[in-house]
C-alpha cells in the first residue's frame, strides 16, 4: 500500500505562479483576477474529491501566493 505522504501519488493541482493585480481604486479591471481565483478554487475542490491531502496543498499555496 503506497503512503499518502508519497508526492508522486497524488495529484497536483494546477494554476499559475501569479495571480493578475487589481488596477485603480474602482475595481474596473477586477474581473479577470476574481474570475482567475473562482477557477483556482474550483480546480482544488475538484481535486479535494479524490485527493484531500492534494487539494489542501493547492489550497495553501494559493494562500501563499495572495
Amino acid at each position: 500500500m503506497p503512503e499518502d505522504n508519497d508526492p508522486s501519488n497524488r495529484s497536483q493541482v494546477d494554476f499559475p505562479g501569479t495571480v493578475p493585480a487589481r488596477r485603480g481604486a474602482s475595481g474596473r479591471k477586477s474581473a479577470l483576477p476574481i474570475q482567475r481565483l473562482k477557477e483556482v478554487v474550483a480546480e482544488i475542490r475538484q481535486v479535494a474529491r479524490k485527493e484531500l491531502v492534494a487539494a489542501a496543498d493547492g489550497a495553501v499555496s494559493l494562500l501563499e501566493k495572495l
